[in-house]
């Protein structure tokens, strides 16, 4: 893990600062307002580059075929101006910021606005009625600033103590830590998903259990946001994302590593090298999702959508079906895995998925 630890640092010298300078990162919004024939949606930070991949690679089979009649992929970006008229001749919508947003615009809207949403999280009871479709895996971890006061390894209840304040100060888990070392915990905002999926993890399911010391960030994998400066704060991060900002040019203002790397939970580290080829030289580790702090990436659409005999039900199935674009698709496998998330495993790709009742 040492060595990842240094081969991180040596990208993030490289790559993030320039791309920080610049600003250069793929642009998540559609680049005109989409017409209604087309499947349009919104939500999740954490994908909203892939689904942008995933859009861009998907109209371009299509043209590449000559089909000019089925419905082309969209997908609207949850950070940017606010609010967005998602297709032509919709009413306008406050942006959805993250999947539970992106969620409750999908069920308070039509297809004349949206199709679907993005979701970082498994089903709740209180998302009824929406279908969960998985598309791809993802894993949460820790980060903390790459020279600082942090151990390279925490237990799932150190973490739990860390963010109930139990445990205040980093020498309690690194001897070479100077004292006192005030350990400065922070979170993404409320609504965000990897908020709930990180506190779920640690068996924090109350609001009230998170203690007083614990900061709130603006936005999610940031390691770049000025409350994260200094050698002690400890942060939620996506494992595929920080692969994708640091090796893929995915790093802008608001959403870049800086300093921050991935540290290990219970002695498993968060990354490993791939197997197959990729266009990384790291994937996220297999061991490591499945733990509690894997999740999916799914798609999130209306239950009368997706039974629907009809145009736009077809094109749901085509694209985000078991049998669909995402889920047989080789191109649409290698953007998964080039942009740092894992495949869905066989017979659970694009498989109904609804919250127990």
């Amino acid at each position: 893990m040492l060595r990842i630890l240094a081969r991180l640092a040596a990208a993030l010298a490289v790559t993030a600062a320039p791309l920080l300078g610049t600003g250069v990162a793929a642009a998540t919004d559609p680049p005109t307002t989409p017409i209604v024939n087309s499947l349009v949606g919104v939500g999740a930070d954490v994908d909203q580059d892939l689904y942008t991949r995933f859009a861009t690679a998907y109209d371009a089979s299509l043209t590449a075929a000559g089909d000019t009649r089925s419905f082309r992929f969209h997908s609207w970006g949850s950070d940017g101006s606010s609010p967005i008229t998602p297709k032509l001749g919709a009413a306008a919508i406050a942006r959805p910021r993250y999947g539970d947003a992106g969620i409750t615009a999908l069920a308070n809207t039509t297809t004349a606005t949206l199709d679907f949403a993005r979701s970082a999280r498994r089903p709740r009871s209180n998302d009824r009625p929406a279908v969960f479709l998985p598309m791809a895996r993802d894993a949460l971890t820790w980060a903390a600033p790459l020279n600082g006061n942090a151990p390279r390894n925490l237990t799932t209840q150190q973490l739990a103590n860390i963010y109930k304040c139990f445990s205040t100060d980093w020498g309690a888990f690194n001897p070479s830590a100077p004292l006192p070392s005030t350990i400065r915990p922070f979170l993404p905002p409320p609504g965000s998903d990897l908020r709930a999926l990180f506190l779920a993890a640690l068996g924090i399911f109350n609001t009230d259990e998170v203690g007083p010391c614990v900061g709130t960030v603006p936005g999610e994998n940031d390691g770049t946001d000025p409350l994260l400066n200094g050698p002690n704060a400890i942060v939620p991060y996506s494992v595929a994302r920080h692969l994708a900002q640091t090796y893929k040019g995915y790093s802008r203002p608001g959403s870049a590593p800086g300093q921050y790397v991935l540290r290990d939970i219970n002695g498993i580290a968060p990354l490993a090298r791939p197997e197959s080829e990729v266009e990384l030289p790291y994937v996220p580790n297999i061991i490591f999702v499945n733990t509690a702090f894997g999740y999916p990436l799914s798609t999130v659409v209306r239950p009368q959508d997706w039974a629907a005999s009809t145009a736009q039900g077809n094109a749901l199935r085509a694209v985000f079906g078991p049998n669909g674009w995402i889920c047989k698709d080789p191109v649409a496998q290698r953007e998964i895995r080039n942009i740092g998330f894992l495949w869905m495993p066989p017979g659970r790709c694009g498989m109904t998925w609804t919250a127990p009742s």
